[in-house]
């Protein structure tokens, strides 16, 4: 067999990648490079990069989430935010990948042994596209990197949380996250999965939903955190 080099191009530059010997995703190592994680130091409770304040954001002080604590490797600008535009609106499934290589570590340092269980999708969206990013996620950080995924939750069709507000999120979710008839109960201590934080509203409901089933206490961990 010939050494023929299979190319494509990096989602994010344009540029040739060498196939052979790169990675199963579509990033050239430079730009790769600009990934940055989050800012230190960071709100304990959702993750946001602190600026004056002390420990907790100030929008986490004038609420209450079922969740413990959310970490978010990222904040949702520059490089990450482009990729992650790539992967859901592009379908560059194989980003799932990439995401899955930067939480892995996190996940298995904070949380070992911890059972992962990925948002879900909205059905709708689902069916029209195809597939479920977070899921897609998840199943590279099983395949890979032995991570302990539990597919708990399913979702019933609602309207797209991302034009509503904080409150009228948690009224749009109400009664639409449901453990799956397969699970009676949970485990005492659960990772939620998601690609962005925003404002907390759909880990608050599957937390709820999750410590109705027998969890005690539930962290999340997302790819991005939106200011």
């Amino acid at each position: 067999m010939s050494d023929a080099v299979l190319t494509t191009r990096c989602c994010l530059c344009s540029g040739p990648l060498v196939l052979i010997h790169h990675k199963p995703y579509p990033i050239c190592d430079e730009c790769a490079q600009t990934i940055d994680a989050a800012p230190l130091p960071r709100c304990l409770i959702c993750s946001m990069p602190l600026v004056s304040e002390h420990r907790v954001c100030t929008r986490c002080r004038n609420r209450s989430y079922e969740f413990a604590s959310n970490y978010s490797l990222f904040v949702y600008s520059g490089t990450i935010k482009e990729l992650i535009y790539q992967y859901k609106a592009k379908d560059i499934k194989d980003l799932a990948s990439l995401f899955a290589e930067h939480l892995a570590p996190i996940i298995h340092i904070r949380f070992p042994g911890k059972p992962v269980v990925p948002v879900p999708y909205r059905p709708v969206r689902k069916k029209k596209r195809g597939w479920d990013q977070v899921e897609c996620i998840a199943f590279e950080l099983k395949k890979r990197f032995n991570t302990n995924v539990l597919k708990v939750l399913r979702r019933r069709n609602s309207v797209a949380q991302k034009i509503l507000s904080y409150e009228e999120r948690k009224t749009n979710l109400s009664g639409r996250i449901h453990v799956r008839q397969s699970f009676k109960s949970v485990p005492s201590e659960i990772v939620l999965l998601d690609d962005i934080f925003t404002t907390g509203a759909t880990g608050d409901e599957c937390a709820r939903v999750l410590k109705g089933f027998g969890a005690e206490t539930v962290h999340m961990v997302t790819i991005a955190i939106d200011r």
